[in-house]
């Protein structure tokens, strides 16, 4: 399912928003989720989520190659409080030990260039 969630983000105006409207569809599996996407989106269908698989399979290589972990919503592996934020994003890319997503923990989250106001 990967894959193909991968694909779909590739549409135009189609990111995370789109698949948390659909979360619970996400959680059923492959087939359910693809046919709930389909029917609410007419731009998913099988011709542009197959033009779109080598995109994703691109993704998924260069991560692998790279060490990165990819961890979609749907997986165990994915941080629980994270899946409950309306924004959260679908797909989390991991490098390092992804066990620490597990412990509790504090983010410091801010820019890089800050502005004076």
């Amino acid at each position: 399912m990967l894959r193909t969630i991968l694909a779909i983000s590739k549409l135009e105006g189609i990111g995370d928003a789109f698949f948390m409207k659909h979360i619970d569809a996400l959680m059923q599996g492959v087939d359910y989720a693809l046919e709930t996407l389909k029917q609410s989106d007419d731009r998913i269908t099988d011709v542009n989520i197959e033009e779109n698989i080598e995109y994703a399979d691109a993704i998924i290589d260069k991560c692998a190659e790279l060490g990165i972990h990819i961890i979609p919503i749907w997986d165990n592996r994915y941080p629980s409080k994270l899946r409950e934020m309306s924004d959260a994003p679908v797909v989390l890319y991991a490098l390092g030990n992804i066990d620490l997503l597990r412990n509790k923990s504090i983010a410091i989250i801010g820019t890089r260039k800050s502005s004076h106001l």
